[in-house]
């Protein structure tokens, strides 16, 4: 059903056909500088994930996605892992909020 909705609008798909092309083409030189390096892999990203929820194909999305993280440095994975650390660390020794305060 959802794959119905997104592809209903025929001028929706044209413009996104054309983007994947331009992003997939682009994407070699966008790995040249920091700033276009993280809107590619956002980007690039977003494909196997629009695979696995639009076409319910989640190991291929999941295989792309581990593929395309290759082009992740590894101070940027050791950098998201210790703020997830600290975070889960946080949040376990957080004490617990009283019932029915939100945040």
């Amino acid at each position: 059903m959802l794959s119905d909705l997104v592809t209903t609008w025929g001028p929706m798909v044209v413009a996104a056909t054309w983007g994947s092309i331009i992003l997939q083409v682009a994407f070699p030189l966008m790995l040249l500088t920091r700033p276009t390096r993280l809107i590619g892999l956002l980007g690039i990203l977003s494909f196997p994930i629009g695979i696995g929820v639009l076409m319910g194909l989640p190991w291929f999305s999941l295989t792309m996605i581990a593929i395309d993280s290759i082009f992740i440095r590894d101070r940027t994975w050791a950098r998201l892992s210790s703020g997830t650390r600290r975070r889960w660390d946080q949040a376990q020794t957080a004490p617990p909020r009283p019932a029915g305060v939100e945040v």
